[in-house]
């Protein structure tokens, strides 16, 4: 009984809050992030053994493009 007695509240509710956001941050990286840079690699590596390391490269590179771009111009639209 003197551990829960010894400890404030507040500081059992900070650490239950960083452990709750250490399992999302985890739980979007396997789940979410995860998946799809594996599917980036096979796609690429496809890519590259069908037709050429080169054009794996401009596939990636127009797709990262098209990606920064959308990002650039949605971000400006919503300034205004």
């Amino acid at each position: 009984m003197d551990f829960h007695t010894s400890k404030n509240s507040g500081e059992v509710l900070k650490a239950i809050e960083q452990a709750t956001s250490l399992s999302l941050l985890i739980q979007m990286v396997l789940f979410d992030t995860a998946p799809i840079l594996l599917d980036l690699v096979i796609a690429m590596y496809y890519v590259a053994h069908l037709f050429d390391a080169y054009m794996a490269f401009i596939i990636l590179f127009m797709g990262t493009a098209y990606i920064a771009t959308g990002f650039h111009f949605t971000t400006l639209a919503q300034s205004y």
